[in-house]
């Protein structure tokens, strides 16, 4: 056990829920830049000194369903301070393991997963697809945007007009969903060779292809590629 904590950087958590007393790992301080030294004493008070205002009420309502036997774990993504003063993402998650004779939560253990660099990510795809349809809403060309796996992520109103499906009908789908089927092996290749290589398409490489519409019919299309 000792061993697979080391080597998923995991901190752990046992909590008296009737006490307060916790015990938290090395690990567990050393994601919000502490000793254990430092942070003694320790109790869960520990925890709501560090943990995002914002959160707290989130956290709370969590434990509360899980307690009850609503939810069969506390999992919860909140927000602690740093030693340096930024804050980070934690992954929360635990259950509770004993109960009182009466039936009241007793000893309670769970981790502390560091996703500060997950959530970073998210809020930077979250800004891209802004930005993406802030720049495409009012285009007169069709302009798609499509992740790794070749799926349709959203697209501009225009896409709409000249393909005939919604966005709602398109979005997840491959995206030969607008391509005649006699292009879909070139297509899935040129995806492959992509992947495999790390191929990037240029802003402002332009093909000549056949489109699909929604209808059935095909008609001719200028693609531009980029990323």
């Amino acid at each position: 056990m000792a061993s697979i904590i080391e080597g998923t950087h995991i901190g752990t958590w046992e909590w008296n829920i009737q006490t307060g007393e916790t015990v938290f790992n090395e690990v567990w301080t050393q994601i919000i830049g502490y000793t254990l030294d430092e942070l003694a004493p320790i109790s869960i008070k520990t925890w709501q000194m560090y943990v995002h205002p914002d959160d707290k009420d989130q956290s709370a309502q969590l434990l509360a369903r899980h307690f009850a036997g609503e939810l069969p774990y506390y999992d919860c993504e909140c927000r602690m301070k740093h030693k340096d003063g930024h804050w980070v993402w934690i992954h929360d998650r635990g259950r509770v393991i004993t109960r009182t004779s009466d039936g009241k939560p007793l000893m309670m253990f769970g981790t502390h997963a560091d996703i500060t660099g997950r959530k970073q990510t998210e809020e930077a795809l979250q800004g891209s697809e802004a930005r993406f349809r802030a720049v495409t809403a009012s285009a007169t060309d069709a302009i798609i945007s499509v992740n790794n796996a070749g799926n349709i992520v959203s697209w501009n109103r225009s896409v709409e007009r000249i393909f005939g499906y919604t966005e709602n009908e398109a979005c997840g789908q491959p995206v030969t969903l607008l391509i005649p089927s006699s292009y879909h092996i070139g297509h899935l290749a040129g995806m492959a060779r992509i992947q495999a290589r790390g191929e990037h398409h240029v802003i402002g490489t332009t093909v000549e292809v056949a489109g699909r519409h929604r209808d059935g019919h095909e008609f001719a299309l200028e693609l531009s590629l980029g990323e």
